[in-house]
């Protein structure tokens, strides 16, 4: 879908450590996307030749795992505050529906503070 979007492979992919799996990663290799999370194995031996390469790498990572912060906490916001975890439908398109609204909601309310500021929520007779 990204490529049908905007024309191109993403340079990179954010995703949780969950879907870093080899066959998730062969799959984005083969497109020459990078997946940013921890390689799998063991870590390697830190040597002179190779400190500030590692170095780098792992900078890259904390900085796309600093990406992924907001992301979580908005799903966090959906399963505590909006019982995201707690839907019950039978059929999977209504379950999907049902997701897919509260999502919507929670980018109105987003919005809502963005575009009506909170001198103007107020009730007062005026």
């Amino acid at each position: 879908m990204y490529r049908e979007r905007y024309g191109h492979s993403p340079e990179r992919v954010i995703a949780d450590p969950l879907y870093g799996t080899r066959a998730n990663r062969g799959y984005l290799k083969q497109r020459g996307i990078h997946f940013a999370g921890k390689p799998l194995g063991r870590p390697k031996q830190v040597i002179d030749a190779n400190r500030e390469q590692l170095k780098q790498t792992k900078a890259q990572r904390r900085q796309d795992y600093l990406q992924r912060i907001p992301i979580e906490g908005k799903f966090g916001q959906g399963k505590k505050g909006y019982r995201l975890n707690d839907i019950r439908a039978k059929r999977a398109n209504t379950a999907f529906a049902w997701i897919n609204t509260l999502f919507l909601v929670m980018n109105l309310l987003i919005l809502k503070d963005l575009f009506w500021p909170q001198s103007m929520r107020s009730c007062g007779g005026d």
